[in-house]
């Protein structure tokens, strides 16, 4: 995963593997920041405050860092595995998912989380709309889901017949996502 800074575009973060980067120039050069346990299965920044940042670390859990990676905090525990993480544009909500298939939001930056519901399928990734922290798309399996209640209920978005693959929001206004076709 690469996402840039919402405070500073000449800074990008990245997860690969294990590891956890940054650039401070626009990507021309990056420094190793941190080497997880587990697999670095997600990355969000908060749209408020371009150095904290969220990841999601598979048999690891769900850490933030304040300074820009430069050290993190362990948020959500590692049972069962966090496969994803959203960050609203409040900066307040923040929701992950595990692969058990539960899906849990909080209200204050990631101090506390509540479960929302069972989506059945692992999300492996969440997409909060902006201006609107109880809106929510997710990936749940090949499925493309929405929920407005932050979580506590879900409806399907594209047929059944149809897999969507990637998911991301480019702006304020404009979320992009790439299909497969199955009927071919």
């Amino acid at each position: 995963d690469i996402e840039v800074s919402a405070t500073d575009s000449d800074v990008l973060y990245a997860t690969y593997a294990r590891s956890f980067f940054r650039s401070t120039d626009g990507g021309v050069t990056w420094q190793l920041m941190r080497d997880f346990v587990g697999e670095t299965e997600d990355l969000s920044i908060d749209p408020t405050n371009g150095d904290r940042v969220y990841v999601a670390v598979l048999n690891q859990g769900l850490f933030r860092s304040e300074n820009g990676g430069q050290s993190f905090q362990q948020i959500a525990p590692a049972a069962p595995h966090i496969w994803s993480v959203g960050v609203a544009d409040d900066g307040q909500t923040v929701y992950y998912a595990d692969t058990s298939g539960k899906f849990f939001r909080s209200t204050d930056g990631g101090e506390n989380f509540a479960e929302r519901t069972a989506t059945g399928l692992t999300v492996t990734r969440i997409v909060v709309e902006a201006g609107q922290p109880d809106v929510i798309m997710a990936l749940r399996g090949p499925f493309l889901m929405r929920s407005s209640n932050g979580g506590g209920t879900w409806s399907t978005v594209v047929p059944d017949s149809e897999i969507i693959d990637a998911i991301v929001r480019l702006s304020a206004t404009i979320a992009v996502g790439n299909e497969t076709d199955l009927r071919a």
